[in-house]
């Protein structure tokens, strides 16, 4: 016979595979990693399999509760509530057992060994409600104590007449000890004052203050009123200065804080209970769940009380009913007959008329009369018992029986006679009475339906917890959708039943179950919906159960409204229909049945109905969620495999490493091949082993959040060949710090890391090209200036001659500009390798005034430029510390550009505006606007757009290049604005001294 752990080691990665598929069906694993989802689970399953071979011993108690408290840990923080973490020790028992349930008995474990595991697991359990919950063993332990010591104190039946206040103190008394208050109160509905709390029981502080016959109305507003219409429990602070109509009826007693709750069994208000502390303090909210257990075992108590008090005082009356009956039947109500035997005539006194409403001569004398008006069913019993007794020698005859009333009915009679014999033995005489037992058997049929319907609650309760547990653990819809209305029609007791869902974006039921009893076995292949129209749409709308009579459905509107039914479905006796809701409130379907097996539909059976809507919702929610997110975990796999990712896993605390089929493939390993912490540290390239170990070491210790991100390069065991591999991992940590999982990916970057080798080999060698060609650049302008200032000079002193006439003097003053211009561009070429190579232009400050420096420029550049109109405006002083030679250049080819590319017709306006430590020079011109294109990169060397493309541009692309230089050199900044509408402007900012930014 193996072991279960045999069975877990056997099956550790199945398990542990249907684990996370089932286990990510919860709300609150949505969206997590599975490695998040999995958690702790395989060293779990590796202490289970201790604890079936060992026993639990004290070590493995200890390894399982840290192991627990981890696990709790981590799901509160992923915002799991209750139910889903003990679910999931309820999915880990089923999936265990599982493994084992088709398995012949001699091949399963010892009873004993399953129970062990199942113990484990309910521990578990436990420690998850006591950890949300906030309760202790010891909490529970004595909230099961104090209610034992209710139910010890329970009275066993309280009569309508009767002062419940002798058996309701002693347990009020003990639920304000229970909560460690200072006074409480406990109000009941008075039964002679509908609408009314009645004071019932005062305790502690209010038990003195208490004041008789305290009344409270439910219709008012005071703190008792509010409670009594109050599903939750209800708190009033600071009593002493509340308005006096909320204090109605407390005791005072020097309360501060209060809070009471309502009892409400079977949905029926029976009364209210509160208790008050002195100090004001609020209450916390175990202690109202608390009040809630005690007032809600309270209520039960009170309500069977209540019931086995009518049940008394219905038999005492009975008993007195029928003490009366028998007296009055002896004077005037009993029929009193005397039979003769020997004759076989029968007499009857006047009381056959009071009792059986016959008079005196319609009565005959023959005792066939008698007998066939005994009801059929029971006339050969109580025929035979007579002859029984009149041949058996007994004395005395007793019957109960019905016997046929003169109008019709049937009396329930009871019969009593006296036998007479001869000397012989022989009966000859026999005397007796008939009395009505009507109300004694009323009453009794009355409480036997009463206990009936009460014991068909109790199982359709336990049928419902059944319910729960099958629902939750089916996994398809359309199998969720049969197990759902197959219990639904049991539960309740009908032949029909029909669930229906409407799936997101189409209109009405798309799908469907249906249940029909043997009754309806020949629909059963055919079975359409019970209600296809108007009451369908009718619970959609409003979103509230529907229970009618036959008589009901056939008067209702939306029923009539859709005609004869012509599906040819089974016909429809009465209907219960509860809403399926989503927890956000939307409408999921329709739970329905008809037809049922007793009587109509019940209020009680529109409660359990409810209940088992309520738990179908969450199952029919839970098992789409589940196939949504299996659909996404197929696209995640694919994408893997897309992507041609590797994935790892490794688990610290075991060392036990995972590689999928591509990642041993990057290491050079066959897909069998077993991995180890060691094979992946010898996959390694020497050069890269140290710090690959060391960044996986770190994240294991928690540095940066447990990230893990690096490139390496590995040598392929079997093929030996090189590649770089790009490794993204995660590593998990327990709430002591420690690592419980590292998980992540790697992908294959060889190709990359030869493309960008490639590219910075080539950019190094165009760095290499651009500076020499810089440098020859700067060699080459400055030994061409000297020719050129020798051009210069020379045809400066050819213009001074007197002997030259119109056209010579054209022709040098032609040689002069051109040498001029060529002059230019050698000084930008020689300030862009003196910015490019000498890291920068060089400025001389000292003091001037930039404004007198900006107008100088403009009259210069007026002169060669006449006929263009340049407007000057100065705000402010110019005074501060600048290069004027360089900011001159900056003018002047600002300056140039805007005559250049601007409107002729139009002025160039030069502006300068003086700011705290700060001067703002701006040039302006109308005309075509700069590409957009251009403008990102216009102070760019050598980048000119084809806004510039003209006949007119002549030059090299360095000015603006070098104005941006220039301007921060200076340590201030250039930029531009341009637009049709508004032309191009150029602004610089400088500072008036070095040191402060602009």
């Amino acid at each position: 016979m193996p072991s279960i752990a045999d069975l877990i080691d056997t099956h550790r990665e199945l398990l542990v595979r249907r684990f996370l598929e089932e286990a990510s069906k919860l709300d609150s694993a949505r969206d997590l990693r599975p490695s998040e989802v999995i958690n702790s689970l395989p060293e779990y399953l590796s202490l289970l399999a201790v604890i079936s071979r060992q026993g639990r011993r004290e070590d493995a108690a200890r390894t399982k509760q840290r192991l627990e408290d981890t696990h709790i840990s981590g799901r509160l923080r992923l915002g799991y509530n209750q139910d889903e973490v003990t679910s999931e020790y309820v999915l880990m028992g089923r999936l265990i057992a599982g493994l084992w349930e088709e398995l012949p008995l001699e091949a399963q474990p010892s009873p004993e060994d399953s129970q062990l595991l199942f113990t484990e697991l309910d521990a578990a359990m436990d420690s998850t409600v006591a950890l949300f919950t906030g309760d202790s063993v010891e909490d529970r332990q004595r909230e099961k104590r104090t209610l034992r010591r209710l139910e010890a104190l329970a009275p066993k039946a309280l009569g309508r007449d009767e002062a419940p206040g002798p058996h309701v103190m002693p347990m009020v008394r003990l639920i304000l000890d229970a909560m460690e208050a200072d006074g409480a109160e406990l109000f009941l509905i008075d039964a002679d004052a509908p609408g009314t709390l009645r004071l019932a029981a005062s305790a502690g502080r209010c038990e003195g203050l208490a004041v008789p016959e305290r009344r409270v109305s439910l219709d008012g507003d005071s703190f008792l009123a509010r409670v009594a219409r109050s599903e939750e429990p209800l708190v009033l602070a600071g009593t002493s200065e509340s308005p006096a109509a909320l204090r109605e009826g407390l005791c005072g007693g020097g309360l501060s804080t209060l809070m009471g709750l309502r009892l409400w069994p079977h949905g029926e208000l029976i009364g209210v209970l509160y208790i008050g502390v002195a100090r004001a303090r609020p209450f916390q909210p175990q202690a109202k769940r608390y009040l809630e257990t005690l007032v809600e075992y309270l209520s039960g108590i009170l309500d069977r009380a209540r019931l086995f008090g009518q049940l008394r005082d219905a038999h005492s009356r009975l008993g007195i009913s029928e003490e009366r009956y028998r007296l009055a039947s002896r004077a005037i109500t009993d029929a009193i007959w005397d039979w003769d035997l020997s004759t076989n005539t029968l007499f009857w006194n006047e009381g056959v008329e009071s009792l059986l409403g016959f008079l005196s001569h319609e009565v005959s004398p023959h005792i066939d009369w008698w007998t066939s008006r005994i009801h059929p069913d029971e006339r050969e019993r109580v025929v035979r018992d007579l002859h029984r007794a009149i041949d058996g020698g007994l004395g005395r005859w007793r019957s109960e029986y019905r016997f046929l009333h003169r109008d019709g009915h049937y009396v329930h009679v009871t019969d009593h006679g006296v036998i007479a014999r001869d000397a012989s033995g022989r009966a000859v005489r026999m005397v007796g009475a008939m009395q009505d037992i009507s109300v004694r058997k009323q009453a009794e049929e009355a409480r036997s339906r009463l206990l009936k319907r009460e014991s068909q609650r109790a199982e359709q309760l336990r049928g419902l917890a059944a319910a729960s547990v099958t629902i939750s653990g089916t996994g398809s819809l359309d199998a969720l959708l049969r197990v759902i209305t197959e219990r639904a029609r049991a539960l309740i007791g009908a032949h029909q039943a029909m669930t229906s869902i409407t799936v997101k974006g189409r209109a009405g039921p798309t799908m469907q179950a249906v249940s029909l009893s043997d009754k309806y076995a020949a629909w059963r292949a055919g079975a359409t919906p019970l209600d296809d129209g108007g009451l369908y749409t009718y619970v959609a709308r409003t979103l509230r159960p529907v229970r009618l009579t036959q008589a009901q459905l056939e008067s209702h509107p939306y029923w009539k409204g859709t005609g004869p039914r012509v599906s040819g479905g089974p016909p429809m006796r009465g209907w219960l229909a509860a809403p399926l809701l989503g927890r956000d409130g939307t409408r999921l379907g329709l739970l329905q049945l008809s037809d049922k097996s007793e009587g109509e539909f019940t209020e009680e059976d529109e409660a359990i109905l409810m209940q088992l809507a309520q738990l179908s919702s969450v199952a029919l929610e839970n098992v789409q969620l589940y196939a949504a997110l299996s659909e996404s975990e197929d696209r995640v796999r694919l994408a893997l495999m897309a992507a041609r990712l590797g994935t790892w896993d490794l688990d610290p605390a075991s060392g036990v490493l995972r590689w999928d089929e591509r990642c041993k493939a990057l290491f050079g390993l066959p897909p069998d091949a077993e991995v180890t912490w060691e094979t992946f540290v010898a996959g390694l390239h020497p050069e890269d082993r140290e710090p690959t170990v060391l960044g996986v070491q770190r994240a294991l210790a928690g540095e940066a959040g447990g990230v893990f991100n690096l490139e390496y390069r590995t040598l392929g065991r079997d093929d030996g060949a090189e590649r770089w591999l790009s490794a993204h991992g995660q590593a998990f940590l327990d709430a002591r710090g420690q690592a419980v999982r590292f998980i992540g990916t790697v992908l294959d970057v060889t190709e990359r890391k030869r493309l960008d080798a490639q590219l910075l080999r080539r950019e190094e060698e165009l760095q290499r090209r651009a500076d020499l060609e810089e440098k020859l650049i700067g060699i080459v302008s400055h030994d061409l200036r000297n020719p050129l200032n020798a051009i210069g000079f020379s045809t400066t002193l050819l213009l001074r001659r007197a002997d030259l006439d119109e056209a010579a003097k054209r022709g040098i003053d032609r040689i002069r500009n051109a040498s001029g211009r060529a002059d230019r561009m050698i000084r930008d070429l020689l300030d862009f390798t003196q910015a490019r190579l000498g890291g920068g232009i060089p400025i001389h400050r000292k003091p001037a005034d930039l404004n007198e420096l900006v107008r100088t420029v403009v009259e210069e550049v007026r002169l060669a430029n006449p006929g263009r109109r340049i407007d000057v405006t100065t705000e402010g002083t110019g005074a501060g510390e600048w290069d004027t030679d360089r900011l001159a250049q900056v003018v002047t080819n600002l300056l140039s550009n805007a005559l250049r590319y601007g409107a002729e017709d139009a002025p160039v306006q030069v502006r300068t505006r003086a700011e705290d430590g700060v001067l703002e020079l701006s040039v302006r011109n109308a005309g075509e606007p700069i590409h957009p294109e251009v403008l990102p990169i216009i102070f760019q060397p050598m980048k000119r757009g084809t806004w510039r493309e003209q006949a007119t541009s002549r030059g090299l692309g360095l000015g603006l290049y070098i104005v941006d230089r220039i301007v921060h050199a200076h340590e201030g900044s250039v930029t531009v604005k341009s637009a049709a509408e508004e032309g191009t402007t150029f602004f610089v900012r400088l500072p008036r001294h070095a040191g402060l930014t602009g």
